[in-house]
């Protein structure tokens, strides 16, 4: 993050957090294509969770619950946590904070008032990706409770949208 931070404030005025995020996210999802081919251990792409996480929550409903000016947009926090959760999931060893992110991107994503359908899509895959999750931990009817929300969602995904 500090190297992120230091590069954009050499090339510009100043890095925001949102500046460093978008850095940190680009890389993350680099490094995550080496680990899930098995070219790479798992240790950067979950501290570069960390790191975004960490950025998402500092920077997310800052004003004591109420969001300020300079938050993050709603769905890029629960994005960010929706792909830290799923990259937790495929990391040996990482259940627990799996389905702790995956649970919180949901939390996240239940406060956009009306997704569009990009968004009902990534809540469906959040959804899915927390049932799977939830089987391997053997939490069967929740599981199944979070396969059929995920579905019901895509259903009203019109055939149409690309």
């Amino acid at each position: 993050e500090e190297e992120a931070r230091e590069a954009l404030n050499d090339a510009t005025d100043g890095a925001t957090d949102a500046d460093v995020l978008a850095v940190l996210l680009t890389v993350f999802k680099a490094d995550r294509e080496y680990s899930i081919h098995g070219e790479d251990t798992w240790d950067r792409p979950l501290e570069y969770c960390k790191r975004m996480c960490s950025l998402c929550d500092r920077n997310f409903l800052s004003g004591g619950g109420q969001p300020r000016p300079d938050d993050f947009p709603t769905r890029v926090v629960a994005s960010v946590y929706a792909e830290c959760g799923r990259s937790y999931a495929l990391a040996p060893g990482q259940t627990s904070a799996a389905l702790d992110l995956l649970q919180k991107a949901l939390n996240v994503f239940t406060l956009i008032p009306e997704p569009n359908m990009e968004e009902v899509l990534e809540i469906s895959a959040c959804r899915a990706s927390l049932a799977r999750v939830l089987r391997r931990v053997g939490q069967l009817k929740k599981a199944q409770d979070q396969f059929l929300q995920a579905m019901q969602l895509l259903a009203e995904v019109p055939d149409s949208f690309e």
